[in-house]
């Protein structure tokens, strides 16, 4: 996934994207520039899993091609981390990405999201998780710096 990030976030639509988000932010605040790209995700993102026994990883140029042509995409964990690390990676924002195994789950469930570094602290870009299941019930974690 980091690979995929690094390749993206010099695409001109996801540069564009990104700088138009973040047009009328000042200069250096991640923390702002977070906030706008979490907006976008929330706003044009509708979670929707991938088919069974397949994990589909749609690339960050698709997906905003796709939403400029539709108005909004149907993507899942993936591909919503995947979006938000590629655009804020675009305006020098650093990511990483965490994913996790919930325990409150029958089975292991993997779920991944990007964290966003706003100079102080990591904030998550976490706009798929259900609402149902706390960050309390993570069993374990692991984290890829972009």
């Amino acid at each position: 996934m980091a690979r995929v990030v690094r390749q993206s976030e010099s695409e001109p639509v996801v540069l564009e994207k990104a700088a138009e988000l973040c047009r009328r932010l000042p200069l250096r605040d991640n923390g702002a520039k977070i906030a706008a790209v979490r907006d976008f995700l929330e706003r044009k993102l509708q979670f929707l899993a991938d088919p069974v026994h397949t994990e589909l990883l749609r690339t960050p140029v698709y997906m905003l091609n796709r939403i400029n042509a539709v108005g909004r995409i149907q993507a899942d964990c993936d591909d919503a981390a995947l979006l938000g690390a590629s655009l804020l990676s675009s305006v020098g924002v650093p990511c990483r990405f965490v994913a996790v195994e919930f325990a409150a789950l029958p089975g292991p469930l993997l779920h991944v999201w990007a964290d966003a570094w706003d100079g102080k602290d990591w904030r998550d870009l976490d706009v798929t998780r259900p609402r149902n299941v706390p960050l309390a019930a993570i069993k374990r974690r692991v984290m890829k710096e972009v």
